[in-house]
């Protein structure tokens, strides 16, 4: 981009890291659960956390697959955490619609101290 000013190259780098971000439709609710984080492309994926008063994890997670189109990859049952690869506009937009979720937040790539001796 030579020439182009300091903050036309910050807005381009960052339409570019967006670009592929799937769109967060309006859910048809009255209380959706939040859909927190911000997307990256190297970790596509949601994590979805349930409700505190979900009694079997494993079984809400896997149920809410079949009826909304997605495959729960992950299942942290004792954190009623489970993660999913893809969804749909629409499957999110649902999910967040169940009254099983608490929250749904994007994947986020972590990174790790390197501690030298």
């Amino acid at each position: 981009m030579r020439g182009a000013s300091p903050s036309a190259v910050l807005a381009a780098v960052l339409l570019t890291g967006c670009a592929s971000a799937p769109p967060v439709l309006e859910p048809h609710c009255a209380d959706p659960a939040p859909v927190e984080g911000t997307y990256h492309r190297s970790t596509p994926g949601y994590l979805v956390t349930l409700a505190d008063d979900v009694e079997d994890p494993e079984t809400i997670a896997h149920e809410l697959g079949g009826k909304l189109g997605f495959r729960p990859e992950s299942i942290l049952a004792t954190m009623k955490i489970f993660t999913v690869r893809t969804l749909t506009p629409d499957s999110l937009a649902a999910l967040r619609c169940e009254p099983a979720i608490r929250r749904i937040t994007f994947d986020e790539p972590i990174h790790l101290a390197h501690n030298t001796l």
